[in-house]
């Protein structure tokens, strides 16, 4: 490998480093539960999670979106910032 391809690939990993957190807040909230359930899905499928657990991580997740719409209903649609966070 020349020291220019070196160069390259670092300055790729570095732009998809920086280009991460954009992408993942770009998902929003519905995307990542989207992307829960789809991991809660394959862990049951490969064995690693049980049916029982996933009631539970579904239970869960259905509690935090509940809450969510009650935080939307009450601040006209919007989260503040510290409803995201959480």
């Amino acid at each position: 490998m020349t020291l220019n391809s070196v160069k390259y690939v670092a300055a790729a990993a570095a732009l998809a480093a920086a280009l991460l957190p954009m992408a993942a807040q770009a998902q929003g909230i519905n995307g990542r539960f989207q992307d829960q359930h789809r991991r809660i899905h394959q862990g049951v499928q490969s064995g690693q999670l049980t049916r029982g657990e996933q009631y539970r991580l579904n239970r869960r997740d259905a509690y935090i979106h509940g809450q969510e719409r009650l935080d939307r209903r009450f601040d006209n649609g919007h989260l503040t910032a510290g409803e995201r966070r959480v």
